[in-house]
């Protein structure tokens, strides 16, 4: 069986869609690509603000929630103890 060039490419850029953006198999993903289940946290880590629900990020099996993608970027640089640190004194969701 011959496959025409069209074909095979648009198999191989679903499959590689499928890669990137992983398999969903029901959840959705975030902005950032923590899942939706509900953040552990009511208050950004770094701002103290409210947060916002498509501004997540997974953490040691949990989700973690920031106001915006600025305070989202100084997690993504900061150890995990300042990570630790700034998620203890956060205001915990209910």
């Amino acid at each position: 069986m011959k496959i025409r060039p069209p074909v095979l490419f648009l198999t191989v850029a679903i499959a590689a869609a499928a890669l990137v953006t992983g398999c969903s198999s029901g959840s959705k993903t975030t902005q950032s690509g923590a899942m939706t289940s509900k953040a552990v946290n009511a208050t950004c880590p770094y701002s103290g603000e409210e947060v916002n629900k498509n501004v997540t990020v997974a953490y040691k099996d949990k989700t973690v929630a920031f106001c915006c993608k600025d305070c989202l970027a100084k997690w993504a640089i900061a150890s995990d103890a300042e990570r630790d640190k700034k998620l203890a004194a956060c205001k915990m969701a209910q």
